[in-house]
């Protein structure tokens, strides 16, 4: 049997607590464990486990972190599938930890590549004049599925794409010549 001899706060990282644990044939250790886990186990000093026990525990922290990592990178824009999949490996996490945290975003509709398309779509048209197959392409590159990338085109309309274009031959038109075009040429 394994028990909780002490749990400390992590003073530099909010949320997360330190926790000892000794054993008798088991070299004391102790565990940076967030407070979602140490909530949803009970532990507490004195608390007795298994081995077992402590092995899910320890998978279980594992794998919230993964969570986390990914909650904190969809902070920012939402993400593709793909782009959360290599994202976490690349953070070192377990192909079975990214599984079942893109698991756990799609069951709580955190990560839905049809709604990235069609939020990538509207984004495009509104900030940028590409057009409908540059941006398809760039969707695919994202790891989104061919058909569900050409729906969410359909949302982008001939007359937005034909003011778009209108918008980019005009911003053309204002700039000056290329460097190379102005640069006069100089006999060798």
């Amino acid at each position: 049997m394994h028990t909780i001899t002490e749990i400390r706060v992590d003073t530099h990282q909010k949320g997360y607590y330190y926790v000892d644990i000794c054993g008798e044939d088991f070299p004391a250790t102790t565990l940076h464990i967030h407070e979602d886990i140490l909530v949803k186990h009970g532990l507490r000093k004195g608390l007795e486990m298994t081995a077992d026990e402590l092995s899910s525990i320890q998978s279980e922290e594992d794998d919230n972190k993964s969570y986390l990592v990914a909650i904190h990178y969809l902070s920012y824009r939402m993400r593709s599938v793909q782009e959360m999949e290599a994202y976490l490996l690349k953070k070192g996490f377990s192909h079975r930890q990214v599984y079942r945290t893109i698991k756990r975003l799609a069951s709580e509709k955190l990560l839905d590549d049809g709604q990235f398309a069609d939020a990538f779509v509207r984004t495009r048209v509104h900030l940028s004049t590409k057009g409908p197959e540059r941006i398809y392409r760039e969707l695919l590159r994202a790891g989104v599925a061919p058909s569900a990338a050409r729906s969410s085109l359909e949302a982008y309309s001939f007359e937005e794409q034909l003011a778009n274009s209108i918008r980019y031959l005009n911003k053309k038109k204002k700039q000056p010549l290329e460097e190379s075009a102005r640069r006069p040429k100089v006999p060798i």
